[in-house]
């Protein structure tokens, strides 16, 4: 305890000296206002010691001038002389007065932080819990309550409450301020080191921070193997190697994993190596970090102990994702996950060594490089296919008008919407091509309108040009067909442009985070509770694509690329949170998508098959 509190003393001067004191700058008075050169002189006295003298001058300062900005700084620094003298009291007083008259501005919280502080030393736990309570509801939303979620976390170790101790450092952490290696990591290994596995296991499904997490984890193994279950142990260090692999803890982590196979002969299934391969750096580092932590909890999800994760940041440069990919070869991996952007350059390499990639892209053409080249990506013919045989087997229609921008995306969409139906049994009856510069597009409307044969219109382009399309429509009256877009059209942005005009339109997409799925609820909870924010496709994506992986490798005796290939081509509609999923003899992922309808202010999930 005598540790603890000498610990808090020296956690409070660090505090004290970064934000409120600082070195001392040379000042000269010429230049400034009359309150400046006061509580610099005030200051100049409080780093000289003087005391006496400086208690004077910042209750001057605050008589003069108690609404100039520098007032609540002189009211903490007479806080500290008096906590210097060992005057709690007065000391106290100064804080709490700091925190009723200024509680909007930033020195409120460190005033209260001194307070707790004050408790602390006293001995008095669960009062400061009680106070810090109040504060931290009602501090404003830019308070750094950093320093009261430590003491707070102080407090309950004190208490021996080691759960809601790591609780408050964990939360302490997640606010930047506070250098973890010096203060909160020491405080964390110290506290987590006398948990019992229930209580790791608790806390597990309270903390967000990651570097928590993994000590947390880390621990939990160590304590399956003091209780002599070996197997669990060695089950969760592989689970933290593959989920933190930057941990500083990893390298003592990899020692346990071998000593646990070498001492207690634990082999389980053989080990298999799953490469990544992403952007983590680089202008396309938002998509790659994205990615990693599907693939992250797929792995954790999937109890994946024998899988070791190896991961290779491609840089958005081919080069780097060629050359990430012949060092990957040395550590015989059994699959690679990615690129996103960087496809083609480090396909061609793979396919050359005989490694299996699933690459997430949406570049058409990859998985045609090679058959150990795999997509799992939506794609122009998914969306297309989706959408024209939603509307011509369950709404029975059969002709179809076309309206699309005269440039690849649009005329890609557009072909291969025609081919599509007309497979069906359909027929396009008109078909608008635009210039992608228009915003005025009564031409191609009104050539549509001369020839109302057609009872849906596919429109393939972006939700800014879609939101001046529609209304056009119903100028021109055309009305009381079936709207049909490409995934594009799944955006607020549409239905803000166009409102009733949109009303009734039908979308295809990967993932719908609002699905009434029980799988995909389960996925977005595991996924907050894991990373603290809600996933979209790309997480999404990761996530099935690992998970694929894994259970093939659960259930398969896969011995090489070759077996894992042959398994791959064998997958028929993989229940996935972006669908059911397969793979086509080309290597592209053939999936049942999601089909919206704009309805109101946003997207409800069609029900198909009904």
């Amino acid at each position: 305890m005598k540790n603890m509190r000498s610990e808090s003393i020296i956690v409070l001067a660090f505090f004290l000296l970064i934000n409120s004191c600082g070195p001392m700058p040379i000042v000269t008075p010429y230049g400034k206002d009359q309150d400046a050169r006061l509580f610099d002189r005030a200051r100049r006295s409080f780093h000289n010691k003087d005391f006496k003298k400086a208690l004077a001058l910042y209750n001057e300062y605050l008589i003069k001038y108690p609404d100039k900005p520098l007032a609540p700084k002189a009211i903490m620094q007479k806080g500290e002389i008096f906590r210097r003298r060992k005057d709690y009291k007065a000391a106290t007083a100064s804080y709490q007065y700091l925190i009723n008259k200024y509680a909007e501005t930033k020195e409120a919280p460190k005033a209260m932080a001194r307070i707790l502080s004050i408790m602390f030393d006293q001995g008095k736990y669960q009062q400061l819990l009680e106070k810090a309570r109040k504060f931290i509801d009602t501090a404003g939303p830019y308070a750094d309550k950093s320093e009261i979620f430590l003491l707070m976390g102080d407090a309950y170790m004190a208490l021996s409450s080691p759960v809601n101790a790591v609780y408050f450092y964990d939360k302490a952490g997640r606010m930047g301020t506070i250098p973890k290696e010096k203060y909160l990591l020491p405080r964390l290994t110290r506290v987590i080191e006398q948990l019992q596995a229930d209580g790791i296991l608790t806390l597990m499904e309270r903390v967000k921070d990651g570097t928590t997490r993994g000590y947390l984890m880390y621990y939990l193994a160590l304590k399956q193997i003091e209780n002599k279950n070996y197997k669990d142990g060695l089950s969760t260090v592989n689970q933290f190697i593959a989920m933190f692999p930057d941990h500083d803890l990893a390298d003592r982590a990899k020692l346990l994993r071998d000593e646990l196979k070498e001492r207690y002969g634990i082999s389980g299934k053989k080990q298999k190596t799953i490469a990544c391969l992403l952007p983590l750096s680089g202008s396309y580092k938002f998509y790659g970090n994205k990615a990693l932590k599907g693939i992250e909890l797929a792995i954790g999800a999937g109890n994946a102990s024998f899988v070791n994760l190896i991961i290779k940041d491609t840089g958005s440069s081919p080069d780097q994702a060629v050359a990430a990919v012949k060092e990957l070869a040395l550590d015989n991996p059994i699959a690679i996950i990615g690129p996103i952007i960087t496809a083609r350059a480090a396909a061609t390499v793979a396919r050359d060594m005989g490694i299996v990639m699933i690459t997430l892209t949406q570049k058409s053409g990859i998985s045609q490089m090679g058959d150990n080249i795999f997509r799992n990506f939506i794609t122009p013919e998914m969306q297309v296919k989706a959408v024209a045989s939603y509307a011509v087997e369950s709404l029975g229609l059969t002709r179809f008008a076309m309206l699309y921008p005269n440039e690849k995306y649009g005329i890609t969409y557009s072909d291969f919407f025609q081919r599509e139906i007309i497979f069906l049994g359909g027929t396009v009856t008109s078909a608008q091509a635009y210039d992608t510069d228009l915003a005025d597009f009564r031409k191609p409307i009104s050539k549509l309108a001369k020839n109302r044969d057609f009872e849906a219109i596919f429109i393939p382009d972006e939700p800014s040009k879609t939101g001046l399309i529609l209304p056009q429509l119903a100028f021109y009256n055309i009305t009381g067909v079936y709207l049909l877009g490409t995934n594009l059209w799944h955006s607020d942005k549409l239905i803000n442009m166009a409102g009733k005009y949109a009303q009734g339109a039908v979308v295809p997409e990967i993932f719908f985070a609002k699905s009434r799925s029980p799988q995909v609820k389960a996925f977005i909870d595991d996924f907050k509770q894991n990373f603290g924010y809600a996933p979209g496709f790309i997480e999404a994506l990761a996530y099935d694509t690992a998970s694929m992986l894994i259970d093939v490798l659960t259930q398969r005796e896969i011995l090489s690329s070759d077996d894992l290939k042959k398994e791959l081509f064998t997958i028929k509609d993989y229940p996935g949170v972006t669908g059911p999923t397969s793979f086509t003899m080309t290597g592209d992922a053939d999936k049942k998508l999601y089909l919206l309808r704009i309805q109101g202010n946003g997207f409800v999930e069609i029900e198909q098959g009904m």
